[in-house]
């Protein structure tokens, strides 16, 4: 597993066969600095543009709930995509299930009502406008 997602070498390679960009910097670097082509992408090098956005990347706002959340709508996602949920309903669901992670089930009936569970999703309009940013991004690079 170490070699899987730690070797330069063992990453190059995974980005040389599927045009992935991977988890690690010294070989993307080396491919961004290439004359690596997509024949895919018209010739594009794609991994030299990613590897330059990865450096703006700003993680000072990141937080012990982002992989909660990021569990959240992939489980909701799921099930918009298998058809068991439209796509407000899995916009609800994971709305819910990070405001449960996060919170907890009780302190959300207890602050906003035990029988108003589907007012819980329009007050916190922040979280629901990510969730709908994040479903919509996830949407368009699946399609």
């Amino acid at each position: 597993m170490l070699r899987l997602t730690c070797d330069p070498e063992t990453m190059k390679q995974i980005t040389l066969d599927t045009q992935d960009f991977t988890n690690n910097q010294e070989a993307m670097e080396e491919i961004a600095k290439s004359d690596y082509k997509s024949d895919f992408l018209g010739g594009q090098n794609h991994v030299a543009l990613f590897a330059e956005a990865a450096t703006k990347i700003d993680m000072s706002n990141a937080s012990d709930y982002d992989k909660d959340m990021n569990e959240d709508i992939q489980t909701s996602m799921h099930k918009y995509f298998d058809g068991e949920l439209t796509y407000e309903e899995a916009l609800d669901e994971a709305n819910e299930r990070f405001l449960n992670s996060m919170f907890g089930s009780q302190a959300v009936s207890s602050t906003f009502g035990a029988d108003s569970r589907t007012d819980v999703v329009s007050l916190p309009a922040v979280s629901k406008l990510y969730l709908n940013a994040a479903f919509t991004k996830s949407f368009r690079e699946i399609v």
